[in-house]
């Protein structure tokens, strides 16, 4: 059985003043706000085990899902990263490591997707699988390195003639690796490394060789991540 994990701590820096102080996640995208389309594609596919990482504006992301998403969509775990101001997304995922004990997707909270991104993504025989879209280079991406269809290192600096892909926001965890994941986010947080992306801990993984870290690849499916009003705009055209 495959849970998720939906990170929606973060203040969206980038729309502040956009957004009138309500969390990224509570974006209206056509009819529904983006934690509605994802928890609504998850549970689609039968994915019924949910949590959600809250921090800025817990309150109004809390009532939302409390009034429109659990009377049809059923319960969800909630976790709260109360540093959300000067963590990143590791702290937030490690408060919710409890919930890490299955084969799980961690989904970052502000990533538009076509479910059979989902699909592919559980299809793929894997330790770890990421969410690649490949041939796409972004300046401002976190980029994917590949070698013999796995990946062997990823993050902001890789160079565009060493870039596979950028990453779509979109993880997989099998059970047989969480509880060596845990250990990982543990480390981090030992280590008082708390402003760290959480996707950091697969290049642990990459680089201990005991596990191996796939991909899947999201072409020609659809996926964005909103992070500027011209990226509302956009996923307003495509997630009608």
């Amino acid at each position: 059985m495959t849970k998720a994990i939906i990170l929606c701590a973060g203040m969206g820096k980038r729309l502040e003043g956009y957004l009138g102080g309500i969390p990224k996640s509570l974006i209206q995208i056509g009819e529904k706000t983006i934690i509605e389309r994802q928890i609504e594609t998850l549970r689609n596919l039968n994915i019924n085990e949910i949590a959600i990482v809250m921090g800025y504006n817990k309150a109004l992301l809390e009532k939302k899902l409390n009034k429109f998403v659990k009377p049809f969509w059923g319960d969800i775990d909630y976790y709260f990263n109360p540093f959300y101001e000067t963590t990143n997304s590791i702290t937030s995922l490690w408060l919710a490591r409890d919930f890490l004990t299955e084969d799980t997707l961690i989904i970052n909270g502000d990533i538009l997707f076509k479910s059979e991104i989902i699909k592919r993504i559980l299809k793929i025989e894997a330790d770890c699988c990421l969410a690649v879209d490949i041939g796409k280079y972004n300046e401002l991406g976190y980029k994917v390195q590949i070698l013999n269809d796995e990946i062997k290192s990823m993050g902001m600096n890789i160079s565009k003639e060493n870039t596979a892909g950028e990453y779509a926001g979109i993880s997989y965890v099998s059970e047989r690796v969480a509880f060596y994941f845990v250990e990982l986010l543990d480390i981090f947080m030992a280590k008082k490394m708390f402003n760290e992306w959480y996707e950091n801990t697969y290049l642990n993984i990459i680089n201990s060789g005991i596990f191996k870290v796939s991909y899947a690849n999201t072409n020609p499916h659809k996926w964005i991540e909103i992070d500027t009003p011209e990226d509302i705009k956009k996923a307003e055209e495509v997630f009608k």
